[in-house]
């Protein structure tokens, strides 16, 4: 039964995984101009030729449809592309930054159970006081507040102001 259940989820997670694709794709169609107006900007390059043999080499020159059906068939094979800017394949910059990711979701998860569960243990032993209260307005507040805007509100905190942690980068 239980491989039933998990055979049924991946064959549902097929559809979704294909529309977030269709979805990435189409965002990145409608911005205004290209990423090889960004990358030949950046580059200072102007040579014609060269920005149509660029144009060429990464497929641009073809339909959005055709573009889209060789995007989804490179994500299937797991091929995510070339970073122009590191000089590496797209997979070996995710993986390069994925020990630095899992340490700081990690020590958020944890930080989030440990303020979650005190603050919850605070707010059922004093019921009905200012403290259950406070909890509550904080909780509110931190479910209300963007993500990002709070996460750089912390970073101001507790690197700037305080000088706990490093404003970037894994050591000060």
């Amino acid at each position: 039964m239980p491989i039933r259940l998990i055979l049924r989820r991946l064959l549902q997670a097929v559809p979704l995984l294909l529309g977030v694709v269709v979805l990435n794709f189409a965002l990145i169609q409608s911005v205004p101009g290209t990423f090889l107006d960004v990358m030949t900007a950046e580059q200072q390059v102007t040579d014609p030729a060269l920005i149509e043999r660029l144009r060429v080499t990464y497929g641009m020159d073809q339909p959005p449809a055709v573009q889209l059906l060789k995007y989804i068939g490179s994500v299937a094979r797991g091929d995510l592309g070339y970073s122009y800017r590191h000089n590496l394949p797209v997979l070996d910059v995710i993986l390069a930054h994925l020990p630095a990711t899992l340490l700081l979701m990690s020590a958020s998860l944890a930080i989030a159970v440990l303020v979650g569960m005190a603050a919850g243990i605070v707010s059922a032993v004093k019921v009905n006081t200012w403290w259950d209260s406070a909890v509550s307005v904080f909780a509110v507040l931190c479910f209300a507040a963007p993500s990002f805007w709070l996460g750089i509100m912390l970073i101001v905190l507790f690197s700037v102001k305080l000088g706990w942690f490093p404003v970037g980068g894994m050591v000060t």
